[in-house]
């Protein structure tokens, strides 16, 4: 018996018989062929070769008397698709150590490691080691140009943390391929061909020092594409959007180093990228900002920019397109509540269609205001706080209203501010109770909502659920008429609704009744009716309740002539002497909470 030391130090019993002889090990958890003793390669150390990106360095310990190795590699841990090593040609791999190249960046591998003796027989394949090819850093990412003229341009990007250096690689069809290297991140792209487009990518190097060659240590960063002009000037850059209005917006950019004097910029602006549809160009705008106007509301148009001189010469190609929107024309609601504390109140502007076009928390001076589209609207002060206090709608020469047809129309221009009737809240009616069944247990879980109930409108006003003793309380009502309206939250009971006219506080028991199963099934019996015989009784669970379906809880009672047998209440039933020439029948009874006790006796059978 001897030892084998392993790549970490360890030591690994092993037992060899003779050269070649070689018996193997359970490679267990490493989803490999399964087997049943020690291999005699152990586990490789695989690493990164993070200069490459595309390999992987493999060392094992060397076996004693092995002649030379095979190593296997894979995507997959069943090596299905298994590359071996040394390829069909290739020089035996002699010493304990080799490298996998041509592999794909960012991918998992599976590595294994076999001997083989001097007759070339290959030994048992190791436990695999898993690892990925990768570089030692992340591709760079959000290359910029700027800069853009006729023979360069400025590329940036964002950097990668600790990366020592960058190259860029600038290519452009039938022309040689151009490589620029820097520490920073961004350099100035020269010796370019005018109105020519070229592709860019960066990725991470050390950089080349006196003898030592530049390494690329990432993969490339996604491409990009940027032509030049054939304008001396740069293109401008930075163009942005600042303001809007429903009428005009703020622009600026960065301005072009050695424009002439006399020189200003325009902007193109369209309703496509294509600069066709709608365009317009703008008055010539000095410095490095400006305003648009004459837009229409709420519309978005692309735009470009460029330089011309005084005459409107063009002296530059036009910058990347940018995003204009124009916003919608707005006006103002303002208003003012009293009776409580601003922060517990939020204002909420309805169309006249019932749909909330704004909402705001009221301010601590208990004032708001609205923005909203010019219309037609009513305002809502809801109270959120924790007292009994109700909320009200706006609504001129009293108080508020309680519901959305009480309430005032305001009418809102744009541009202009239109003040909402002052509100004051109140404290709230208060609807307390119980919900019961037909028994008068309590039912618990139950959602409670006191509806308007004037007129044709049924605003929800105040919603609660009951508790496990049943008992409930609807706070802030205004005074008026209600349905005070009661639904199990689970499966089962009837929904009940209350009519009540609420103008002091009101106690009131809700009782729901049950709901009938929806699907019902008859019980029949089956069996040899002869004493000492066992009788049994098909009955399927009744249905309750629609989607999803619930099936009630079924139990059964056996009769001799119409009559229960005492402790016959299972699905089966062994006749005795006591029913030879009696009729036996069963009934099966189908319970579930919220719904009403069923029950079906099968046809009565003579017992012999």
């Amino acid at each position: 018996m001897g030892t084998v030391t392993s790549v970490d130090g360890s030591t690994t019993k092993r037992v060899r018989t003779s050269l070649g002889a070689l018996v193997v090990i359970a490679l267990v958890g490493t989803g490999l062929t399964t087997s049943t003793a020690t291999a005699d390669v152990t586990k490789p150390k695989v690493a990164a070769d993070t200069k490459s990106g595309t390999a992987l360095k493999v060392d094992w310990t060397d076996v004693k008397g092995a002649a030379s190795y095979r190593v296997q590699y894979s995507a997959t841990k069943s090596f299905d698709d298994a590359k071996t090593l040394p390829a069909k040609g290739d020089p035996a791999i002699t010493t304990s150590e080799t490298t996998v190249t041509g592999l794909t960046t960012d991918k998992t591998y599976f590595v294994r490691v076999a001997d083989v003796s001097d007759s070339g027989k290959v030994g048992t394949y190791s436990a695999a080691t898993e690892a990925k090819a990768a570089f030692k850093f992340e591709a760079p990412g959000d290359i910029f140009r700027t800069k853009v003229d006729r023979d360069s341009m400025t590329a940036s990007w964002k950097g990668v943390s600790g990366a020592p250096g960058y190259t860029v690689r600038v290519y452009s069809k039938g022309n040689p391929t151009k490589f620029f290297t820097t520490t920073g991140t961004s350099v100035n792209l020269t010796g370019l061909k005018s109105s020519t487009n070229y592709f860019i990518r960066v990725y991470v190097v050390q950089p080349a020092a006196g003898s030592t060659d530049e390494v690329r240590l990432s993969d490339d960063s996604p491409e990009i594409q940027q032509s030049t002009t054939s304008y001396k000037l740069a293109t401008p850059d930075g163009l942005k959007m600042t303001s809007q209005s429903p009428t005009s917006v703020g622009l600026s950019w960065t301005g072009v180093s050695g424009a002439p004097d006399g020189a200003a910029y325009k902007l193109s602006y369209a309703y496509n990228y294509a600069q066709d549809d709608h365009q317009k160009t703008s008055p010539a705008f000095k410095g490095t900002s400006a305003k648009l106007t004459g837009l229409r509301n709420d519309t978005t148009y692309f735009g470009i920019l460029y330089l011309v001189d005084k005459d409107g010469k063009r002296l530059s190609a036009s910058s990347g397109i940018v995003t204009i929107k124009s916003t919608v024309p707005r006006g103002t609601i303002s208003g003012k509540v009293d009776g409580v504390t601003g922060s517990d109140l939020t204002a909420a502007a309805y169309t006249t269609s019932g749909y909330v076009a704004e909402a705001v928390t009221v301010g601590s001076d208990n004032k708001y205001s609205l923005n909203v589209r010019p219309g037609n609207y009513k305002v809502q002060l809801m109270y959120t706080g924790g007292d009994n206090k109700a909320s009200a709608w706006a609504r001129s020469g009293s108080d508020g209203g309680w519901t959305f047809g009480a309430a005032s129309t305001i009418v809102v221009d744009a541009g202009k501010t239109t003040d909402a009737p002052d509100v004051d809240i109140k404290n709230g009616k208060v609807v307390s109770g119980k919900v019961v069944d037909k028994n008068g247990d309590a039912i618990r879980d139950v959602d409670l909502t006191a509806i308007a109930a004037r007129g044709d409108e049924r605003d929800v006003i105040s919603l609660t659920r009951s508790g496990s003793d049943g008992s409930f309380s609807l706070e802030g009502l205004g005074s008026g008429d209600y349905w005070i309206r009661a639904s199990y939250s689970g499966d089962g009971f009837k929904i009940e609704s209350v009519s009540l006219d609420v103008s002091k506080d009101l106690g009131v028991k809700v009782t729901l009744d049950t709901l009938p199963f929806r699907s019902k099934y008859g019980a029949s019996m089956h069996g040899t009716r002869k004493v000492g015989k066992t009788m049994n009784v098909t009955a399927t669970p009744w249905l309750a309740g629609t989607y999803p379906t619930t099936k009630a809880t079924m139990s059964y009672q056996w009769k001799r002539n119409g009559s229960p047998i005492k402790g016959a209440t299972k699905r089966t039933y062994k006749l005795v002497s006591a029913d030879r020439g009696k009729k036996l029948s069963v009934t099966a009874t189908a319970k579930r909470y919220g719904y009403t006790t069923g029950s079906v006796t099968s046809t009565a059978k003579s017992i012999s």
